[in-house]
């Protein structure tokens, strides 16, 4: 049984190792070094994260979360709209303002309701005495 676990543990580097090895080497020549993918993804996930160790220094615990759910909405829809519009063809014949307006818009709508989601995650109500009192209000 020890020999056919060697056996097959020896099949599967011989096998594994070459196609590891061409990935890694196709990570390399078309993500790692293609600008697009620098300049697009790597540097504003850089400056975003950033971003959020500076939210995390906030003190107050509501703003902290309402401005970490907001970056969270910009990165939703901007990330993929940054990457991947630029290859459609109706996006590039949009003049400037419209490619703009096309990242921009959106992204200010997810960061919006963001904020307010996690405003109101954080800023719920601790005290369920004034349920309470509202209740006998209404049932009397």
């Amino acid at each position: 049984m020890k020999s056919l676990k060697y056996a097959i543990l020896i099949f599967l580097i011989w096998i594994i190792s070459p196609l590891i090895i061409s990935a890694f080497v196709l990570l390399y020549n078309n993500l790692l070094i293609n600008p697009d993918f620098l300049i697009r993804l790597i540097l504003p996930g850089i400056v975003f994260s950033i971003f959020s160790m500076g939210i995390s220094s906030i003190k107050d615990n509501t703003l902290r979360v309402a401005l970490f759910y907001s970056l969270i909405g910009i990165l939703i829809w901007s990330s993929p709209a940054i990457y991947f519009l630029p290859s459609s063809t109706l996006y590039n014949s949009l003049s400037g303002v419209w490619r703009f307006a096309i990242i921009f818009v959106p992204t200010l709508f997810f960061s919006f309701t963001f904020f307010i989601i996690g405003k109101n995650k954080e800023d719920y109500k601790k005290d369920i005495t004034d349920l309470y009192i509202k209740k006998n209000i209404y049932s009397k």
